[in-house]
């Protein structure tokens, strides 16, 4: 048995690359290829890897030949499949972000951001430093991001002028954190715009910028930007007595 896995080792060693995709050459190629900047000669072989196969690995390496091909919509389609298929997670929610900002789409890179750290990525350097996050930098929703970030449990607001001055003040951007189980309870905007409400049983949705989101699956997927304003109207006349 000793011998057995000092020989796999020594295998390993030799061989990393050739021994971890012998299965599929074309994906080792396009995965070379890549690496070597050969971007078009890269897409060629990943995609016939896809044919064959639809993998994690060959999806991210594809959204990462289409970000250097600045083919921004393809790329966060491949990141997004890299995701499903649970390849890289935290990395593919990052460069989801990435191309959005790249692409000027500051709200959805805000939303694929906010989704990996509450996944657990708490990296806030890579958010402040990443220079493909430069643009979604210079916008309104990057402080209001990282203030959530920085501190997550919030500053309650006690009545409706409170709430109608902190809208004011962050061009009615809020983040909302709803709760599985209705109660009572109390609602507060948080630090940065987070509006929480208290006493409910579990994660069931988030209202980012104006947009409402079911569930975690909803912010994954779903892209639909509604009104800011009558979604927030909707929400007072749906709990008047709580605000």
């Amino acid at each position: 048995m000793k011998f057995l896995l000092s020989s796999l080792y020594v295998l390993l060693l030799c061989f990393p690359g050739s021994f971890l995709f012998a299965g599929d050459p074309d994906l080792e190629k396009g995965i070379q290829l890549y690496k070597e900047k050969k971007n078009y000669d890269a897409l060629g072989y990943l995609e016939k890897s896809l044919k064959k196969e639809k993998t994690g690995i060959a999806f991210y390496y594809r959204g990462n030949v289409k970000m250097n091909l600045q083919d921004y919509e393809e790329a966060v389609s491949s990141y997004t499949e890299a995701y499903r298929l649970d390849y890289k997670r935290t990395d593919s929610l990052f460069n989801i972000a990435c191309a959005y900002s790249l692409s000027g789409q500051s709200h959805f890179a805000a939303k694929a951001l906010l989704l990996n750290f509450l996944r657990g990525d708490k990296n806030l350097t890579r958010i402040s430093k990443d220079p493909d996050l430069a643009n979604f930098r210079k916008t309104k929703d990057y402080p209001l991001l990282i203030s959530v970030m920085e501190k997550p449990e919030g500053v309650p607001l006690r009545d409706r002028k409170e709430i109608s001055d902190f809208l004011k003040q962050n061009d009615n951007r809020f983040i909302f954190y709803e709760y599985d189980t209705p109660s009572p309870g109390g609602i507060r905007f948080e630090s940065g715009g987070l509006l929480h409400r208290s006493e409910g049983g579990g994660y069931a949705g988030i209202f980012y910028g104006g947009e409402w989101k079911l569930s975690e699956n909803g912010l994954e997927s779903n892209l639909k930007i509604l009104s800011e304003k009558k979604t927030y109207i909707k929400f007072l006349k749906k709990a008047p007595s709580i605000i």
